[in-house]
């Protein structure tokens, strides 16, 4: 009997290390392992629209509608935020700090003049500008999204919030996907609010940006701290996490969370 019982354990050991090792022969190919050099996520597309909707307000209002319309096509490959600016004659008191900045670093990228309503997809990649109608403006912006809506994306953001009271903290983990590294990195938040369904769907009510990641290597992960947020109200707010190159303003992936 103890014969036959050192026999079985000894059978089952051997098992175990043979499973082992094979296990430890297998190759990652998970494609959401961000250790798998063929890792990858689907992207999610940044459009920001750059608008005035408090005085010559019918272009911005077109391009607004058409930007609604594609956000009810598209709702888990568009992330979409509205940068209230003033324009020469007319203010928008729903400006925040930060916005003029942004719009200058995207804009030189373009040989062009400011004007609203002026949108950017994936940062400085792509650019519409006008909006003499909603129909056009919606004609013009598919023409430029729909190659983008199949492509892959080569990072991750898994965003972490937490709350206490009225404040808001903001941070965010962020891997790199697939076999490359990839350097000199911003991460941007911005908070959103939607204070109605029609123009006033997406207003951009706050935004940060994180320090320069100088280098990410394939499978590294980080965490980005990018401050702390204050609610001033109950009406419903999302937060759009990007990451851009700092060298040529344009977005690698974007994600857009409830809170």
């Amino acid at each position: 009997m103890q014969r036959s019982s050192y026999g079985f354990r000894y059978i089952a050991w051997i098992f175990i290390v043979l499973n082992i090792m094979a296990c430890n022969d297998i190759p990652r190919d998970n494609l959401l392992d961000p250790k798998n050099p063929g890792s990858y996520r689907q992207a999610v597309i940044m459009i920001e629209a750059f608008v005035n909707t408090e005085n010559d307000a019918l272009y911005n209002e077109n391009m607004i509608s058409a930007l609604n319309t594609l956000k009810m096509r598209y709702p888990s490959k568009l992330a979409v935020a509205h940068y209230h600016r003033n324009t020469t004659g007319f203010t928008d008191s729903l400006m925040i700090p930060g916005v003029e900045n942004l719009y200058e670093q995207y804009l030189g990228y373009y040989d062009d003049q400011k004007g609203t309503p002026d949108v950017f997809i994936n940062g400085a990649y792509a650019r519409v500008k006008g909006a003499t109608s909603v129909d056009n403006a919606l004609e013009r912006l598919e023409a430029v999204l729909t190659p983008m809506l199949v492509q892959n994306a080569y990072f991750t953001l898994e965003p972490v919030m937490s709350s206490r009271n009225s404040t808001v903290n903001l941070s965010v983990m962020v891997a790199r996907l697939g076999g490359t590294y990839a350097e000199n990195l911003l991460v941007h938040v911005t908070i959103i609010e939607k204070v109605d369904n029609s123009t006033l769907s997406a207003v951009a009510r706050h935004q940060a940006l994180s320090n320069l990641v100088p280098h990410m290597e394939p499978g590294e992960q980080l965490t980005i701290e990018l401050g702390e947020f204050h609610r001033t109200d109950t009406k419903p707010l999302k937060a759009i996490f990007k990451i851009v190159s700092n060298d040529s303003k344009q977005v690698h992936q974007t994600v857009e969370v409830d809170f």
